[in-house]
């Protein structure tokens, strides 16, 4: 299960700060708790999942258990394209559910100040697992909430192909 940093401290007076891991889906940037990844794997061939939501690809296999693989470029209203062999896949816990982001690419780990990060206040109204928005030195980020990452139709909807495809 995932869970938010509260934060350590940079120095005895300095800032609070949460490690993040930036990735990059297309031209946007976006960020997760450390906490909620468990890894980053290259690309890899996906099982088909029939009757899995739009946005799901397939299945991969970590360890003999299968991680359903959740296209990002849909999230962001972005066209879709066939997996290349320097995309990654973020493997991290959308609450208690283990999901493998596809995502363009994974830039690393960052200290994010707590201050820095701006409530997206119905900024991104369609993207309600978007919790904030930060501005670093580099460009804007946007900070995922993976909680929110599943509507109550989309977990209905995998569990369902989910079980389908273990009973085969």
């Amino acid at each position: 299960m995932c869970t938010l940093l509260t934060g350590k401290e940079a120095a005895e007076d300095g800032p609070a700060v949460k490690q993040v891991v930036l990735f990059r889906v297309g031209e946007i940037r976006c960020a997760v708790d450390l906490g909620c990844v468990e890894r980053v794997l290259p690309a890899v061939e996906l099982t088909v999942l029939p009757g899995a939501p739009p946005g799901v690809p397939g299945l991969i296999s970590v360890e003999g258990v299968g991680i359903p693989v959740f296209d990002m470029r849909g999230h962001f209203g972005i066209p879709a394209r066939d997996m290349r062999l320097d995309d990654c896949l973020v493997l991290a816990w959308a609450g208690s559910r283990r999901v493998a982001m596809w995502v363009d690419e994974a830039e690393g780990v960052i200290d994010l100040p707590t201050n820095a990060q701006h409530s997206d206040s119905g900024i991104l109204p369609n993207l309600p697992e978007v919790r904030g928005i930060v501005s670093l030195p580099d460009g804007i980020v946007l900070i995922y909430n993976l909680e929110a990452f599943l509507s109550i139709d989309e977990k209905r909807s995998l569990d369902s192909a989910m079980q389908k495809k273990s009973c085969e």
